[in-house]
């Protein structure tokens, strides 16, 4: 199963990394702690 940093997939959406990290947390419960964070595929 393949992971994706966190800033890899903010520049892929073209998205700020902060603001990424706060939807990451707050709208969906996912436990990142920073932009270094990665997350599985699934």
């Amino acid at each position: 199963m393949a992971r994706t940093r966190v800033i890899n997939l903010a520049r892929e959406l073209k998205m700020d990394v902060r603001v990424l990290l706060q939807h990451l947390k707050d709208d969906w419960g996912l436990p990142v702690d920073n932009y270094l964070s990665s997350l599985d595929d699934a």
